[in-house]
């Protein structure tokens, strides 16, 4: 876990003043440049960052020691309190499975809980355990709409259905950014929350914004070119 003394807070400065820091700068110049994290992931870590979402959880997977140091060195610049725990077994044979590794005993992945603040942080990994969390705290300390986290859980206890993350009333910026299940009622107050954060991090950094919708036009052209040539 970060140490306290460092956190911005503690500093005779603001979050908004720390943001100008060379520390800062060389966390988001990392962030924007590593390929230890998918591009989506990068969004939700500059999110986090940025203090519009309170915390999040994070995979990163087949690292040695000098990435792990490298990756909390970019937490620490950035501002953010984080702890580092092993990936659970599901999320470790998904990896597996889609990479196909030579040597399955050298794989590490591990699952990052990262907050702006201490008390988030602590909440999140308070929820985090035991596995499975429960989904409706885990889900509110992960700063999700209360909305959405109240869909998932009747959907997973009393299976009602979540709003298609294709739903056609979504612009295609939207479904590349969205990173929770939308709940059927509320999705246009869920994405108008979603649309701030995605504003935030394109001011911030313009080269993620550009970096996700080139993953999703990618994804949407492979996907379109695996529909036709059935």
């Amino acid at each position: 876990m970060k140490n306290f003394e460092s956190y911005p807070n503690n500093k005779s400065m603001n979050w908004i003043a720390y943001r100008e820091t060379a520390e800062f700068k060389k966390g988001l110049n990392f962030l924007e440049t590593t390929d230890l994290f998918v591009p989506q992931s990068k969004f939700i870590i500059l999110a986090t960052a940025l203090n519009i979402k309170k915390a999040s959880a994070i995979d990163l997977y087949d690292v040695d020691q000098v990435e792990i140091i490298e990756v909390e060195n970019m937490l620490s610049n950035l501002g953010l309190y984080f702890s580092r725990d092993l990936a659970g077994e599901e999320v470790v044979a998904e990896f597996l499975n889609s990479t196909n590794p030579a040597n399955d005993d050298e794989v590490n992945c591990f699952l990052y809980h990262i907050a702006s603040t201490p008390e988030a942080l602590l909440e999140a990994s308070k929820h985090a355990v035991p596995f499975p969390p429960n989904d409706e705290l885990y889900g509110l300390s992960m700063d999700f709409p209360a909305s959405a986290v109240k869909a998932y859980v009747n959907m997973r206890n009393n299976n009602e259905s979540l709003l298609d993350s294709n739903d056609n009333r979504l612009s295609d910026e939207e479904k590349a950014f969205i990173f929770f299940r939308m709940s059927k009622d509320d999705w246009e107050s869920e994405i108008a929350w979603l649309e701030q954060v995605i504003a935030a991090v394109k001011e911030y950094s313009p080269a993620i914004y550009d970096e996700v919708m080139e993953e999703y036009w990618e994804n949407k052209s492979t996907q379109h070119h695996r529909e036709t040539s059935i």
